[in-house]
């Protein structure tokens, strides 16, 4: 439902078609692909026009049909913090994420190095997810507790 909603606000967003993209405005924004009711791809754009002179996908979405572009006018430094947010919600089949080879590397290496190793009991606890630290903590805090007083 939430999504129904969603999709009917980008609805109400100013639109031109697919073939008429020259009519965007020179400004920065958040720009929808849409498809009868599906969000088909979601980006950004420091100036609107100019980005959709060379998208790397005008090919592929020139060859369907029912397209229209709706874009959300945004100061510059929100529209990096929305799309992503819009992406999210939609997960339009044509934002393909492609993942940040050294970015993922530089994780895992950072949560190898926080990793506590804690040996309660004879079993050996692996931490490794740095967000679910404060749940674990409470965990062997009660194990602690419930070991000393088993003693």
């Amino acid at each position: 439902m939430l999504n129904l909603l969603c999709l009917l606000r980008v609805s109400f967003y100013p639109s031109v078609a697919l073939s008429d993209a020259k009519l965007l405005p020179a400004e920065p924004g958040v720009y929808y692909v849409r498809q009868f009711l599906w969000i088909k791809y979601i980006g950004k754009a420091q100036n609107l026009r100019q980005r959709w002179r060379s998208h790397h996908h005008k090919q592929r979405l020139q060859q369907m049909s029912w397209l229209r572009l709706h874009y959300r006018l945004l100061p510059l430094e929100q529209i990096s913090l929305v799309e992503a947010v819009e992406i999210s919600r939609f997960k339009p089949s044509l934002n393909e994420v492609q993942p940040n080879i050294q970015r993922l590397r530089a994780q895992r290496r950072r949560n190898d190095a926080i990793a506590p190793l804690l040996l309660i009991n004879g079993i050996l606890l692996v931490l490794v997810l740095r967000q679910h630290w404060g749940a674990v903590r409470e965990l062997v805090r009660s194990a602690i507790s419930a070991l000393v007083g088993s003693l």
